[in-house]
Formats: structure tokens, sequence, C-alpha cells
């Protein structure tokens, strides 16, 4: 099971994950931070970094990425 906050500030997402076997929680936690980037910023970071967006998808299938897709897939070349 995963628990989640997003600080909107830091554009930091906490995840908190609980693990389940058989019906039954283990009591260990396990704690991640992930810094969290807006589709407009990375495209900023991507080009300040000298590179060039060749394609943008939502998903491995390729989906166009959008505000309903759960992944930012970029595929970049050089200058």
């Amino acid at each position: 099971m995963e628990t989640n906050k997003f600080d909107e500030y830091t554009q930091v997402n906490t995840l908190t994950w609980h693990l389940e076997r058989n019906g039954q929680l283990f009591k260990d936690e396990y704690y991640f931070r992930m810094k969290m980037f807006y589709p407009h910023e990375m495209d900023i970071l991507l080009d300040n970094s000298g590179l060039i967006i060749n394609n943008k998808m939502g998903d491995y299938e390729r989906s166009p990425m959008n505000e309903k897709r759960g992944m930012q897939i970029y595929v970049c070349g050089r200058v």
C-alpha cells in the first residue's frame, strides 16, 4: 500500500510504502522522496541542457502526454 504527500512549494512528493502479504500488513515502512517536474519545466531544463525534444509520451505504449497519463517520457537528441 502507498500513501503520498505532495508539497506544492518544493514540488517534492513523499511516498510511504506499507508492505502486505496474504492479507497481513508488515510493520516496516519505506519512505521515498521524489522531485516532481511539470512538463513545461522539463521542457526548459532539457532545452537549457542542450537537448532537443524529439518526442514526448505519457506511457510505455507511446500515448500522447497529457494530464490523464501517469508518466512523462522524453525522447531527446543533441543540438
